[in-house]
């Protein structure tokens, strides 16, 4: 059901429809614990903490559970909140919070150490929530779900940051922020992976991103007004603000990125759109570059 590399490469954690994890040695197959034994049902999630000294796994039973990764004792009480099943778990950079995605289409944040819940539900998705992952800082949460939508959370608030991301026509099995935090990757049943640029969806996202970083924001003051919004109508024209701005035929849709994804990937191959330098409407008088500039 769900497999996950140690921090260090050397151990394989396994969660399985039997209802245990598993702990094998990466290069010889060889089971070095386990199994682990207290879920009730399908083990669906498993994840190290960053250390590697702990696994978090979730589970069709509906509670998350905590491992010592050396004895495969549970550390804590199952962690109970969820009210459906847990589709996925995952350790904050720094080991002290799990954050939970489930079938009742919604994420919880929980103390890693005691099971106590931090903040949540955070509730948004009209769908169960199938993948959860922690921004490289921690600030953040994106979710994927069978409602076809990313979405980005404030850790400790569970406040929904920006607009949810639309692109996707099938469930959103897959995401996490790339390790910079200035991208996010999603795989769905729609057969496609899509690259979104975090950079377009909230100046408070970008304000969390480490200094080093900056060279990958830009000025939301004039950029972007509209490109969040336009979407793609069932009959083939793409609007902004409610206005027509071209048709594009519905069959090429999937392949086309949506803002703020700027990378499509498909069986039928790739396509990135920079969409940096695009203004809609009104906004095209930014583009302008007076001859005195020059």
């Amino acid at each position: 059901m769900s497999v996950s590399f140690s921090p260090n490469g050397t151990c394989i954690a396994s969660g399985s429809s039997d209802q245990t994890i598993g702990l094998w040695d990466a290069h010889t197959g060889d089971v070095i614990a386990g199994p682990f034994r207290g879920h009730t049902d399908l083990v669906t999630s498993v994840a190290f903490s960053p250390d590697g000294a702990r696994i978090v796994s979730g589970s069709w039973d509906y509670t998350i559970q905590v491992w010592d990764t050396y004895t495969g004792r549970a550390i804590t009480e199952p962690f109970k909140g969820h009210i459906h099943v847990v589709t996925s778990v995952v350790f904050s950079p720094d080991g002290r919070l799990i954050a939970s995605g489930s079938r009742d289409h919604t994420i919880r944040v929980w103390n890693a150490y005691t099971g106590d819940t931090i903040a949540g539900p955070f509730k948004g998705h009209t769908d169960s929530v199938t993948s959860v992952g922690f921004s490289p800082d921690g600030t953040h949460i994106v979710s994927g779900s069978s409602d076809s939508t990313i979405q980005v959370w404030d850790t400790h608030t569970g406040d929904l940051v920006g607009q949810p991301f639309k692109g996707h026509t099938n469930s959103v099995w897959s995401v996490a922020f790339s390790p910079d935090g200035t991208y996010i990757i999603s795989g769905s049943h729609d057969q496609t992976i899509q690259v979104w640029d975090t950079c377009i969806i909230n100046t408070n996202l970008n304000d969390s991103l480490p200094n080093s970083q900056t060279i990958h924001r830009i000025n939301m003051e004039h950029a972007f007004p509209t490109v969040v919004n336009f979407t793609f109508n069932n009959d083939g024209w793409i609007t902004g603000d409610s206005l027509p701005l071209f048709w594009v035929p519905p069959d090429f849709h999937i392949h086309l990125p949506h803002p703020p994804s700027t990378l499509i990937i498909s069986q039928q191959g790739s396509l990135c759109i920079d969409y940096k330098s695009l203004m809609i409407g009104k906004e095209w008088i930014y583009c302008y570059t007076s001859s005195q500039s020059l």
